[in-house]
């Protein structure tokens, strides 16, 4: 018996308050209730935008800047403003692109004598000082507040995004140039080959046009010793005795003087 009354539906049985023996009127409150007035229901589908007569979800609806009560999806708001901010702060203040009206207004920060001029040109020379326009810029035509719904929130919102801007582009540069630095060690030490190459290929040159050297023949190398000569006999031979000056005049001297004795 329970199990069949909980298995019907509230609107087939007969409501609190009402005489029994009335059929069909649950679907008549039922009908009732889906074509009375929910503003709540109502403003929401104004400010998401709906499909049919479900609140479309955040993130697909009409695009607007989150509310106070979305802080993660500020959070992402937070980061993709920054990166687009620092983008653009970065390009005009660093690249090759702008760098002509960047040298027209690094001239004129220097050289004009009015210090308002000055000011003005040189926020186009330098990141930190360009981030806070476009960040004013960007806040301002995507409406984001963060973690408050009033003007607060504005504040909020564009210092938080010059910081995130700021240190995307310090990691940037940091980046950049150790990526340039290592460049260079590494067209140096090419450099380095290249001349060692061409010592070599020098000298093989210099040593084939020497007499007695061919193309593979070795040199001595510096300092070393030359080639030694045959090292005499010993006892020296009867020629080697007779060739000596004054060798005859000593040996006839002594047999004269044998024979006298």
């Amino acid at each position: 018996m329970w199990q069949r009354l909980s298995e019907s539906s509230w609107t087939q049985r007969t409501p609190a308050g009402l005489p029994p023996g009335m059929p069909g009127i649950g679907e008549e409150i039922e009908g009732a209730m889906q074509h009375a007035p929910h503003p709540g229901l109502h403003s929401m589908s104004a400010e998401y935008g709906t499909v049919g007569s479900v609140p479309f979800l955040h993130c697909l609806g009409a695009m607007r800047a989150p509310m106070s009560i979305e802080w993660p999806l500020q959070l992402i708001w937070l980061a993709v403003l920054g990166l687009v901010v620092a983008c653009l702060s970065w390009t005009v203040t660093h690249e090759e692109i702008a760098r002509e009206p960047r040298e027209y207004c690094q001239r004129r920060a220097r050289e004009d004598p009015r210090p308002l001029v000055r000011k003005s040109f040189y926020v186009f020379t330098c990141e930190y000082c360009f981030s806070h326009w476009v960040t004013l810029g960007v806040v301002a035509l995507t409406g984001f507040r963060l973690l408050l719904d009033d003007w607060r929130g504005y504040l909020l919102s564009i210092f938080a995004t010059v910081a995130v801007a700021n240190f995307c582009m310090s990691a940037f540069g940091r980046l950049r140039q150790e990526v340039k630095s290592e460049g260079l060690e590494a067209k140096r030490k090419e450099q380095a080959i290249e001349r060692s190459r061409q010592l070599q290929s020098g000298e093989e040159e210099e040593g084939g046009r020497r007499p007695g050297l061919g193309a593979g023949a070795q040199r001595p190398a510096a300092g070393s010793p030359g080639p030694r000569s045959a090292p005499e006999p010993w006892p020296p031979s009867a020629s080697a005795s007779k060739s000596a000056p004054g060798s005859g005049s000593a040996e006839s001297e002594s047999g004269i003087a044998t024979k006298d004795g």
